[in-house]
């Protein structure tokens, strides 16, 4: 593959898959050209390794433990029973919050790891400290989390948008993404920080990282960092409202080519917002749908994935029935298109 890349005068290698970052480094940096060290390709896919490296540099993020074998599930009692509850339990890899719940206490934890054990494949898990409320704090009607989007030139990491989300459906489901979000000067200065503090303790040398952050009554903390740019539609929003094409930003980090970069700030609120099902009941669209969709002003474009779903507690983001693209004229306006995009469901 080496071989083959060079012959073809190969500028730059990158990826936009969670599962191919090691491997886009590595062949990188194979053949010479700008790439993260094998270190850092491993702590952007490895969720244990990233939190530590996060906490050791200091980088505001929850208690954790990382369980890396059903041994050390078993092993790992007190560390366990010291962490302050409720807790998150997820993959040490993986997205879309796929088999990512809330566990109120330690027994409740210990029969859950227990059911994990016996999975076959066994998949590292990582349990963390409940960052915020649970369910949250309402901060009207918005979620209370933001993802901040990064890219890296030569080892120096650059704030190019933070992305406003809509609040989680249970347990950690995405319901949707704004911009620009609801952020006090303060709040947008703090969150950056983090974000950046974050991408210098990773050694993240180029690319684009899409960094998730819990707004919290003692400041921003880490949820997680993710070296690609994101999913959901949050590209194209940036787009819409930054002017920046996030896709051509990691091409010319991956290529060495520093562009001067300077988001934009178009009128409106731009949004994609997932109707994401209740946990545990079927339900399906009503028959008029579309129609209620068409009397929605600044709705753009809609995505239908099912007419009818029934989703399970460990399912994740990907069991939603339809998506809306749109720009609203103000905050208020997403906030009301959310709820009428919330009437369309019918228990079947």
């Amino acid at each position: 593959m080496t071989a083959q890349l060079t012959l073809h005068d190969v500028v730059g290698v990158t990826t936009f898959a969670d599962s191919r970052i090691e491997h886009a480094a590595a062949l990188a940096r194979n053949i010479g050209l700008p790439a993260n060290h094998a270190c850092t390709a491993r702590l952007l896919v490895d969720k244990i390794a990233q939190r530590h490296a996060l906490a050791d540099a200091g980088v505001p993020g929850p208690g954790f433990v990382g369980i890396d074998s059903p041994a050390r599930a078993t092993s790992a009692d007190e560390l366990l029973k010291k962490l302050t509850y409720p807790v998150v339990v997820k993959p040490a890899s993986g997205h879309g919050g796929r088999d990512t719940i809330c566990i109120p206490d330690f027994p409740a934890l210990a029969a859950e790891l227990a059911i994990r054990c016996h999975a076959n494949p066994w998949r590292p898990t990582i349990i963390e400290e409940l960052l915020g409320d649970f369910p949250p704090t309402d901060r009207g009607g918005v979620g209370d989390y933001v993802s901040v989007e990064v890219v890296v030139d030569n080892g120096l990491p650059s704030v190019l948008a933070i992305t406003g989300r809509m609040p989680l459906a249970e347990p950690f489901r995405e319901t949707g993404a704004f911009l620009p979000a609801i952020l006090s000067p303060v709040e947008r200065h703090d969150v950056a920080d983090v974000a950046l503090k974050a991408a210098l303790a990773l050694d993240v040398q180029c690319g684009c990282l899409h960094i998730e952050i819990k707004l919290t009554t003692t400041g921003p903390h880490i949820i997680e960092v993710n070296g690609r740019v994101p999913g959901g539609g949050i590209t194209d929003l940036v787009a819409a409202q930054t002017g920046i094409d996030l896709f051509e930003c990691a091409l010319n980090s991956a290529a060495g080519q520093i562009v001067d970069r300077r988001p934009g700030n178009a009128a409106g609120v731009h949004y994609q917002l997932a109707l994401q099902p209740p946990i545990g009941q079927r339900v399906r669209l009503r028959p008029d749908w579309s129609a209620q969709l068409r009397t929605v002003a600044g709705i753009e474009h809609v995505a239908l994935r099912s007419m009818t779903a029934e989703v399970d507690l460990r399912d994740g983001s990907y069991g939603y029935l339809l998506m809306a693209r749109g720009c609203a004229d103000d905050h208020e306006g997403l906030l009301e298109t959310h709820r009428r995009l919330n009437t369309l469901l019918l228990n079947d």
